[in-house]
C-alpha cells in the first residue's frame, strides 16, 4: 500500500493512496457475506441467498463499495499509527479509483490535534493564587427565605414526605453551594489566563462536537425540568442552528479549556488513582446503568484527572 500525506488547513491531514489490487480483492468474500446479511431479496431469508443472485440483484458497484468500506475501515487505524498522525473526529472519506480487478484509490482528510506551546504556568499563576479571596458567608436571610421555601413545597407534596430539614442543615447546603461556586470561579479565572496567553488553533471539528455537546445539555436540562425543547425554541424564536452560531465563542472557548488542561495532565504526568476510578464507575453505573462501562470510565478518568490538574495549579506559590 502507498500513501502520501499532505498538511491542509485548520489543523488538518489529507492521506492520499491506494490499496493494491489483490489486498482490495481479499475483502471481496467478506464483503459479499455481510450484504447476504443485510440484502432484502424476496423469496430469500437474510444469510441464505445465493451468491449468483446477490450479485445480479446488487450489482458489481454496490458489492466494490462495500469492499472498499470495508478495506478502509481496516487500513485507516494502521495508517494513522504507521504515519503517527494523531487523528480526531470523523474522517471525510473519497474514493478516487474503484474497480474490480484494480487497486482502490482513496483521498482520507482529518482533523488532528492542534500543536501548540503551553504558557509558564508556574509564573503565570502566582499573582493570581497570592491574591487574598473573600470568605464565604451564609446570611441569616438566606437560610430563612430557602426554609420558607422547603415549607412550601413540603405543603404540596403527599402525607409521606420527608422531614423538614433543620436550619443548621439549611445553612452548611447553602454554604457547601456557595463555595462549590466561588470554586468554579476562580477555575474560570485560571482558564481565562491559560487562554489568553496560549495561541492554538481549534479544529472545526473540535468546534462542532462541543456545539453538539451544549445542544444536548441543554435538551436534557429542559425535558428534566418537565418542558419540551421544541416549545423553548418557540420562545426564543429561534433555531438550533442560530444556538449553534450564537454559542459559537463560547465553545471554542471550551475547547480550548480542555486542550489546555489535557496538555498539562501530560506534562505534570497526572494519572488518576486507580482504585478511585474504580470506585465512581461503580457509582457512576448504579445511577445510569444504561451507559457502558467504557463510557463511565472515560468519564470518570477526564474528571478525576482535570481535578487533579486543578488541585495543581491552585497550589502554585
Amino acid at each position: 500500500m502507498t500513501t502520501q500525506i499532505q498538511t491542509g488547513p485548520d489543523s488538518t491531514v489529507v492521506i492520499i493512496g491506494e490499496v493494491p489490487a489483490e489486498k482490495f480483492e481479499s475483502f471481496r468474500a467478506p464483503a459479499l457475506a455481510a450484504l447476504n446479511q443485510s440484502a432484502k431479496i424476496d423469496g430469500f431469508r437474510p444469510g441464505h441467498i445465493p451468491e449468483a443472485v446477490l450479485r445480479e440483484r446488487l450489482g458489481e458497484e454496490k458489492i466494490l463499495a462495500t469492499m472498499a468500506e470495508s478495506a478502509l475501515r481496516e487500513i485507516y487505524p494502521i495508517i494513522l499509527k504507521d504515519e503517527k498522525i494523531d487523528a480526531i473526529g470523523r474522517p471525510e472519506i473519497q474514493i478516487t479509483k474503484l474497480a474490480a480487478g484494480n487497486p482502490l484509490g482513496f483521498k482520507i482528510t482529518t482533523a488532528v490535534y492542534p500543536s501548540f506551546s503551553l504558557p509558564d504556568y508556574q509564573t503565570l499563576l502566582k499573582p493570581l493564587n497570592a491574591a487574598p479571596r473573600a470568605a464565604v458567608t451564609v446570611e441569616e436571610k438566606e437560610i430563612d427565605e430557602l426554609l420558607a421555601q422547603s415549607a412550601k413545597n413540603q405543603s404540596n407534596e403527599a402525607a409521606n414526605r420527608p422531614p423538614a430539614p433543620t436550619r443548621e442543615q439549611v445553612k452548611d447546603y447553602l454554604l457547601r453551594e456557595k463555595t462549590q461556586n466561588e470554586k468554579d470561579k476562580y477555575r474560570l479565572k485560571i482558564l481565562d489566563e491559560l487562554i489568553s496567553r496560549t495561541t492554538v488553533t481549534v479544529p472545526a471539528i473540535l468546534i462542532e462536537t462541543e456545539l453538539d455537546k451544549m445542544l444536548a445539555e441543554m435538551k436534557t436540562n429542559i425535558v428534566n425540568l418537565g418542558g419540551r425543547f421544541e416549545d423553548y425554541l418557540a420562545h426564543l424564536k429561534k433555531t438550533e442552528a442560530e444556538l449553534k452560531t450564537a454559542w459559537r465563542e463560547s465553545a471554542i472557548k471550551r475547547v480550548k479549556s480542555g486542550l489546555i488542561l489535557e496538555a498539562i495532565a501530560v506534562q505534570e504526568k497526572v494519572t488518576p488513582d486507580a482504585a478511585a476510578v474504580d470506585k465512581e464507575i461503580k457509582q457512576l453505573l448504579a445511577i445510569y446503568p444504561k451507559i457502558t462501562s467504557d463510557q463511565a470510565r472515560s468519564y470518570i478518568i477526564h474528571r478525576l484527572t482535570n481535578e487533579e490538574v486543578f488541585r495543581r495549579l491552585e497550589a502554585i506559590k
